[in-house]
């Protein structure tokens, strides 16, 4: 079983424009489950992000032992939506509104292929809720992170 784009559950990095995310800065680490559609098999991961003022890291490591580390530069941060970049390419959009972020994003990673995702973020005190869909595996996420 294939599951391409694993690492799209909570990442991007804040640019000098920064984004003023509904949640506290820092690190936050939890756990997740990873879906996949056409035959409902699961698979659980841990993620570290570190979420500053100026950057994100996520790294992710699965119960089958893939890992993987991502982050995306935020740029263009007016009125709540910003643009995401990978390695100097537009990745996606995305916007947040009360507690809530949301993005979309369809770039090629040099690892896991073509990706093409969409997430909600949702704080909650020192807590970030992460759901998503990425279309191009197949696959549905949702984690739980806790600032340490």
């Amino acid at each position: 079983m294939r599951y391409v784009g694993y690492a799209f559950a909570m990442m991007f990095t804040l640019s000098a424009w920064a984004v003023q995310f509904p949640g506290p800065m820092g690190t936050y680490a939890g756990t997740g489950s990873l879906t996949r559609l056409a035959d409902g098999s699961q698979i659980s991961y841990n993620v570290s992000t570190t979420l500053s003022s100026s950057a994100m890291s996520s790294h992710y490591h699965y119960s089958n032992g893939f890992d993987y580390t991502l982050s995306f530069t935020l740029v263009d941060a007016d009125y709540g939506q910003f643009t995401l970049m990978y390695g100097g390419v537009q990745a996606g959009t995305a916007f947040c509104m009360g507690s809530t972020c949301q993005a979309e994003i369809d770039f090629t990673d040099a690892t896991l292929g073509p990706v093409r995702v969409n997430i909600s973020f949702t704080f909650n005190g020192n807590t970030v809720t992460t759901t998503g869909h990425n279309f191009t595996s197949g696959t549905i996420f949702q984690q739980s992170s806790t600032l340490q």
